[in-house]
């Protein structure tokens, strides 16, 4: 964030016009006997006693936030647990926002100018594979290479299976390098007999599949967890699908692989995150102010309207 040109001015003196700020940590806030005016902290959104109640933390401590219709927000989701610019003033323990905003975000150029070529993404690499010369002569090589993604693949759905197949049919000719099938892979996900539908399932995809072998041959097939799906629930990242009932699937299709969720893919130089979740629907029940609306909403529903 200090590295932002907003917040380079050791100062926050507004009147000499250049709009640029000095973040405040919290102890300093509540270090202080007398109030401060025109102050700027970076820190996460939290509610740490009774609902409804906000405070700001950071490394350094906490204080609670006030905020009425006169604040200006701008735009996103205001959820709990995010990190957010507030911008106000602070008097007895307590700090009324003015305005309350997203951090701006840093370029991956800006960043690595700091950092270099280190490898933020994974992998036994110490340097990033994006910048690596041989992977990017493949990469051209086969520049062609295509990712076939997928959700909700109900393997218990008859229907389901037969749409797989023709996707399957379609492509025979023409394997893509990769079919991401992500959860849930079971539409009953409530049923008990879940663990055996989910085996059935697979065995019926493996069948599927044993009747196109250059997908076999040509084609990894990722399979990500989704939400609902047997295993641990209710915390990310998600562990793969229970070995025991995926083993026989696995020995007769060496090219799957079933992963995390969420999961980080390198293919070449670039750089693969694949997550299922309803994160939407999460955030909005901790949301502490509707989003403002922009004319997008309507645009996306009647984009979902004709997609499906």
């Amino acid at each position: 964030m200090l590295r932002n040109p907003a917040f380079t001015r050791p100062s926050l003196d507004r009147t000499k016009g250049d709009g640029k700020f000095t973040l405040h940590l919290i102890e300093e806030l509540l270090s202080s006997s007398i109030p401060i005016h025109n102050t700027v902290v970076l820190a996460m959104l939290s509610s740490l006693q009774e609902p409804g109640k906000y405070h700001l933390e950071d490394p350094t401590g906490a204080i609670q936030l006030e905020y009425n219709a006169e604040t200006s927000f701008t735009g996103g989701l205001f959820t709990e647990n995010i990190f957010i610019l507030a911008e106000g003033w602070y008097d007895e323990k307590v700090f009324h926002a003015t305005g309350l905003g997203m951090p701006p975000a840093e370029t991956r150029s800006e960043s690595d100018k700091l950092f270099g070529n280190f490898n933020f993404f994974g992998g036994s690499s110490q340097v990033a594979l994006r910048v690596s010369p041989k992977l990017k002569k493949l990469e051209d090589k086969y520049e062609d290479s295509m990712f076939v993604i997928m959700a909700d693949v109900w393997l218990d759905r008859p229907e389901v299976l037969e749409k797989l197949e023709a996707v399957f049919r379609g492509l025979a000719d023409s394997p893509p390098f990769c079919f991401i099938l992500c959860g849930d892979f079971i539409s009953e996900t409530e049923n008990m007999n879940h663990a055996e539908l989910l085996k059935t399932g697979l065995k019926s995809l493996q069948v599927i599949l044993q009747r196109y072998p250059g997908i076999m041959q040509q084609s990894q097939l990722v399979f990500v967890p989704g939400p609902m799906d047997i295993g641990i629930t209710g915390i990310l990242p998600r562990p793969r699908l229970p070995k025991n009932l995926t083993k026989d699937f696995e020995a007769t299709i060496a090219k799957a692989i079933f992963t995390t969720n969420p999961c980080r893919i390198q293919f070449c130089t670039r750089e693969i995150v694949v997550m299922r979740e309803d994160i939407l629907t999460k955030m909005c029940r901790t949301l502490i102010k509707e989003p403002i609306p922009d004319g997008r909403e309507s645009r996306f529903k009647n984009l979902t309207l004709n997609v499906g």
